[in-house]
């Protein structure tokens, strides 16, 4: 049987401790991760990478927010995106908004070929 294609996502913290739990989360889940420790070098990584999504759990303005999402569909259309906040209603529009505890459902509904 062919193992599933794993995704890869670009993790996008300012936090050493925040990001290194959600890239385990994400492994955990099936998932490769890329880590950008600030958003200057999520846009450098976006040309040197190929991703499948993103996602963003660093403490950005959603101007900040905004213009990532813009970028990343500039140069990576339809990439899926989640930024991880405790308010799930205190999201930009341009990028859905989850808690950490439910990424794995994240990921989950946004690739099915994961063997979870």
């Amino acid at each position: 049987m062919d193992e599933p294609e794993r995704p890869i996502l670009l993790v996008v913290g300012d936090e050493p401790e925040r990001l290194a739990r959600v890239r385990l989360i994400l492994r955990e889940a099936g998932a490769l991760t890329a880590p950008a420790r600030s958003l200057d070098s999520a846009y450098r990584l976006l040309t040197q990478i190929v991703m499948d999504g993103c996602v963003l759990c660093s403490e950005s303005s959603p101007e900040e927010a905004q213009s990532l999402a813009h970028a990343i569909q500039e140069t990576r259309p339809g990439t899926s995106r989640v930024w991880l906040r405790d308010d799930p209603s205190s999201g930009d529009g341009a990028w859905p908004v989850c808690r950490e505890a439910e990424l794995t459902a994240w990921v989950r509904s946004h690739f099915p070929s994961l063997d979870l």
